[in-house]
């Protein structure tokens, strides 16, 4: 078990010194010829939670390092297993050299909903996630008859399917006799297949609502490591013009506006001129429920609520200037 003793890179407001994790390093992580290093963020349905030893070689041969936070069961909020599972996750990024395409979160049971979850809404990071009997989906889903109407769904705020479709994969792991394979199915037909998304299921015959076995998990793996995304987020190479840092997005209708440090420096990109910049996204024009400004960068939409406090902020300044005077 370890427990880290700086705050963390990209959160810190993270109680790190109440947060011990369990670690795995694979046995040839520093120098391994093989196999660039990921990771693998696995979230457990209880407390505490280590490692199978079976799997100990999947992750040497992988070359991927395996952490379980600890006290993160189903117990705990979701946004609290989330940010304990993403922390690690910067932790271990900001000091090795992860292959940004090998950043894995995977779960067993409520572990696996939560492991989904971080894959849809942070799928610019995680690149692949793997839900062992649990996954939710960032939408509602036809259901089938026999299936749990108050499972698979969460309060989410996913990354655009246009970007989820270059960056994320997700394996959903079942059997026959998991009392949730009837909703995993459906979350997997009718949400990841029907919205065009990368996936696989596994439908283990003779499975229950348990861990997966070793060749199963180590099926699981292959899947994501041998199906890359289309492209790396954020941008590596920010040197010759700002565009190279969303070309792997050109095609969207709605472009993904950032603010990212690289190690070639701090990549901005801004809106096209006919656009507007509004929620993180570029679009052709602002909805009737926003104005058009302009931030000295781009043009914006802004609420106009916010123009309205703007006004009453300058009225109640002039006022004082008169009682002043």
């Amino acid at each position: 078990m370890i427990e880290f003793q700086d705050p963390c890179p990209g959160n810190p407001t993270f109680d790190y010194k109440n947060q011990l994790f369990f670690v795995y390093l694979p046995t040839n992580y520093q120098n391994s010829t093989n196999q660039t290093l990921g990771i693998i963020a696995f979230i457990s349905h209880t407390n505490q939670w280590g490692m199978w030893s079976l799997y100990k070689s999947i992750f040497d041969e992988r070359n991927l390092i395996y952490f379980v936070a600890q006290n993160t069961g189903n117990m705990v909020e979701d946004a609290v297993r989330q940010a304990a599972a993403m922390a690690g996750i910067t932790y271990f990024n900001s000091a090795l050299t992860l292959d940004p395409t090998r950043i894995y979160a995977a779960g067993l049971s409520g572990g696996g909903r939560i492991a989904c979850q971080m894959a849809w809404d942070n799928g610019t990071l995680i690149s692949g996630a793997i839900g062992v009997c649990g996954c939710d989906y960032k939408r509602l889903v036809t259901l089938s008859a026999g299936a749990d109407p108050s499972y698979g769904f969460y309060v989410s705020s996913p990354v655009p399917d246009d970007v989820l479709r270059l960056t994320t994969r997700v394996v959903i792991v079942t059997g026959s006799e998991d009392f949730l394979q009837t909703n995993l199915n459906d979350i997997y037909n009718n949400g990841i297949v029907a919205d065009n998304l990368t996936g696989w299921i596994i439908d283990v015959t003779g499975m229950g609502h348990e861990m997966a076995d070793y060749i199963t998990f180590d099926q699981a793996l292959t899947l994501v490591d041998n199906n890359p995304p289309k492209c790396n987020f954020p941008c590596k190479d920010c040197s010759e013009s700002r565009y190279n840092c969303t070309e792997c997005f050109d095609s969207l209708e709605m472009t993904l506006v950032f603010n990212e440090t690289t190690t070639m420096g701090s990549c901005v990109a801004l809106c096209e001129e006919g656009t507007y910049a509004y929620n993180g996204y570029c679009i052709n024009e602002c909805p009737e429920w926003t104005a058009i400004s302009n931030d000295g960068y781009q043009d914006t939409c802004i609420e106009r609520t916010e123009i309205s406090s703007e006004t009453t902020s300058d009225e109640s300044e002039q006022g004082e200037t008169t009682s002043e005077e």
